[in-house]
C-alpha cells in the first residue's frame, strides 16, 4: 500500500468562542479552527508519522482555502479533496461550559460536502491504502451513502482493512431513524468499530461493550469494538481479547477531537505494528493480535484522545510522534516504535 490511512467524510471549519461559559448570543467573537471527524483523525494519523490521504469535499471559498491549507500542512494528501461550486464549505459554532463540555450549532445543510457523489471519488487512490477510514455523517444523504458504498466497494476488493466511527449526529439527518439503521447497515462491511457509550446503546441496545460484540457487531462481522467512555477511559473487544482501559487524569478544557485522537493514534499504531513485523496482510494481524498486544495500542490511543482535551481546538493538542511518552505508556521501545521516534533517554 502507498498510503497507511485514508480518511473519507467531512471537513469542518469549527468556530470557537473566545470567551467560554457564555451563551453564543452573548459571545463577542470567535476564533477559527479545522474540524470535521475524518479530517481530525487524518492529521492525528499523520503527526505520529503515517502517509494519510483525505478524502472529502469543500466549498469553493476562503473556508475552503482554509481547510485544503490546514490539512496540507500537515502533510496530509488533499489531492482527492473536490472544491464544489454547489454549496458553501460546512462551520460549526461550539459553545463550551466550564467543564470543556460543548453543544454545536452546525450549517450544513446548504454545504458542498452534501453533494459529494460517487463521481467525485478516485478509485485508484482508495485502491492504494492500506487502512480506509470513515464516519456516519458522510451517510446523510443519498450521494454521501453512495459515495460511502462505493468507496468500499473498492477499498474491500483490495484488502483494505475499514475502520468506521459511528459518531452519530442524529441532527444532521433529515430521517433520524435512518443515523440508526444506515450506521447498522454499514456494520457489515466493517472490521474496526469505534463507539461511545451513546452510540453503542443506540445501535446494540445495551451499555455492555461484551454484550454488544457478542449480539450486534461480531455477528456482523466487527473484529475489533472499541467503547469510549469519556473520562473513563476505553473498552477493546474482539474474538480473542477483552480490555478495559482507565482514563488518564488530564486538566480539560474542551473534549472535542478527543474520539478522533483515540482513533488516529489506534490505527496509527496497528499500522506501525504490523509494518514492523512484516504483516503484508493487516486484517489477519489485527485478527490473531491478543489483549497483551493490544494493550500499548489502547494505551497510545487513549493517551492521545486525553492530551487533546487540554487545549481548544480538535486537534490543536494532538501529539506529534516526537512528543509521546512511549516508555511512560509501557510500550517497548524495541518494538515498532523505534523506526517512527526519537526516544528520549
Amino acid at each position: 500500500a502507498s498510503i497507511d490511512l485514508l480518511c473519507l467524510g467531512e471537513m469542518i471549519v469549527d468556530f470557537y468562542p473566545d470567551v467560554v461559559g457564555l451563551p453564543l448570543r452573548e459571545v463577542g467573537g470567535f476564533n477559527m479552527y479545522q474540524g470535521g471527524a475524518p479530517a481530525n483523525v487524518a492529521i492525528g494519523a499523520a503527526r505520529l508519522g503515517r502517509r494519510v490521504a483525505m478524502t472529502s469535499a469543500v466549498g469553493r471559498d476562503e473556508f475552503g482555502l482554509f481547510l485544503l491549507n490546514a490539512l496540507a500542512e500537515e502533510g496530509v494528501n488533499v489531492e482527492s479533496v473536490r472544491s464544489i461550486g454547489e454549496g458553501h464549505t460546512p462551520i460549526t459554532f461550539l459553545s463550551l461550559d466550564l467543564h470543556g463540555e460543548r453543544s454545536f450549532t452546525v450549517f450544513r445543510s446548504q454545504s458542498s460536502d452534501r453533494c459529494f457523489s460517487p463521481a467525485h471519488l478516485d478509485l485508484k487512490l482508495i485502491s492504494e491504502c492500506q487502512i480506509m477510514h470513515f464516519g456516519s455523517n458522510f451517510m446523510t444523504t443519498e450521494a454521501n451513502n453512495e459515495a460511502t458504498h462505493c468507496a468500499l466497494d473498492t477499498a474491500l476488493a483490495n484488502g483494505c482493512l475499514i475502520s468506521f466511527d459511528a459518531n452519530l449526529r442524529t441532527h444532521l439527518w433529515d430521517n433520524p431513524k435512518q443515523a440508526v439503521t444506515r450506521t447498522r447497515h454499514v456494520l457489515g462491511r466493517t472490521h474496526v468499530v469505534k463507539v461511545n457509550d451513546t452510540e453503542n446503546e443506540m445501535l446494540a441496545l445495551t451499555t455492555d461493550p461484551g454484550e454488544a460484540f457478542q449480539s450486534l457487531y461480531g455477528p456482523a462481522g466487527v473484529q475489533v469494538l472499541l467503547v469510549t467512555h469519556g473520562a473513563e477511559g476505553a473498552t477493546l473487544v474482539t474474538p480473542k481479547a477483552h480490555l478495559r482501559i482507565p482514563g488518564r487524569q488530564v486538566e480539560s478544557v474542551d473534549t472535542t477531537g478527543a474520539g478522533d485522537a483515540f482513533a488516529a493514534a489506534l490505527l496509527a499504531g496497528m499500522s506501525m505494528w504490523a509494518q514492523h513485523a512484516g504483516a503484508e496482510d493487516l486484517l489477519a494481524f489485527v485478527t490473531n493480535m491478543d489483549g497483551d498486544e493490544w494493550h500499548p495500542l489502547l494505551a497510545l490511543a487513549n493517551y492521545a484522545g486525553s492530551i487533546v482535551c487540554t487545549e481548544y481546538g480538535a486537534t490543536t493538542a494532538m501529539p506529534h510522534k516526537e512528543q509521546v511518552p512511549w516508555e511512560a505508556l509501557g510500550i517497548p521501545t524495541e518494538g515498532p516504535w523505534v523506526e517512527h521516534t526519537e526516544v528520549e533517554s
